[in-house]
């Protein structure tokens, strides 16, 4: 991010490469890019290479819910029973923290065709505790990603919101960029 909260384009130009680089040499269209939200670099920067016919979803924790928000204002209470940012931080570093407003989420928003939110046995705990509700339960689950151990928890993530969508779909691209573990 530049001075100010401004977006840095030197790196969203560098990410928005490694996107062309990657369409360059594909055969097929890229039918879904997923993308952690973190300070919404990624979802902005290669995002916004891809036309608009790729889907682009974001994730981020149930405790976060930071760009689900954005686009979805409200829904997050009316779904959950409570504010978000109530539950403990997350163990799922580089997908965003409550009320952290970074500039790339904002402007990300608009790039955005869903954003998924995922769990953890940690986080349905909490909110069991805090809600007598489960309803965290039926969301997709990082931590049950687990025939993929050379990678890290953020690409479990992606990989667990992957799946989830590959339900309902055939014969589709999916993009997804591997986090260093």
């Amino acid at each position: 991010m530049g001075k100010n909260g401004t977006n840095n384009e030197v790196t969203l130009k560098a990410l928005e490469t490694i996107a062309e680089e990657i369409a360059l040499q594909e055969t097929k269209a890229i039918d879904y890019f997923v993308s952690a939200v973190g300070n919404g670099s990624n979802v902005l920067g290669v995002g916004r290479a891809f036309p608009k016919t790729t889907k682009v979803i974001a994730f981020e924790t149930v405790q976060s819910a930071v760009l689900y928000d954005l686009k979805f204002p409200g829904e997050y209470e009316q779904r959950f029973g409570i504010p978000h940012g109530k539950l403990p931080r997350h163990s799922l570093p580089g997908t965003s923290y409550q009320g952290i407003d970074f500039p790339h989420i904002r402007n990300a928003a608009s790039l955005v065709d869903d954003v998924v939110l995922l769990s953890d046995a940690s986080l349905d705990k909490a909110y069991t505790a805090r809600t007598g509700k489960h309803d965290t339960e039926q969301l997709p689950h990082w931590d049950k990603v687990e025939q993929f151990s050379d990678v890290g928890r953020t690409t479990h993530a992606a990989l667990a919101v992957a799946l989830e969508i590959a339900e309902t779909v055939t014969q589709k691209i999916f993009l997804l960029l591997d986090m260093i573990k």
